[in-house]
């Protein structure tokens, strides 16, 4: 498993972003980190050796993520 963190600069303009996931082997992802304002939990998936990367947003729908919301 992966902490993953859909980019901000490809996202759909005027949308909230998605937030953090956990990538489990199997493609499937798992929100750890809602968007802004949320408790994060990245902090102690990282601690336990959890690595981490960065995907876009195009990969964030490949792997089955919801269209962000508008924001606002």
């Amino acid at each position: 498993m992966i902490i993953v963190s859909v980019s901000k600069a490809d996202q759909p303009a005027a949308t909230t972003w998605p937030g953090e996931f956990l990538l489990f082997g199997d493609g499937t992802l798992h929100h750890i980190t809602p968007a802004a304002g949320a408790v994060s939990n990245v902090a102690n998936y990282a601690a336990a050796g959890i690595g981490s990367a960065t995907i876009t947003y195009a990969e964030y729908l490949a792997l089955s993520g919801k269209p962000a919301v508008p924001a606002g």
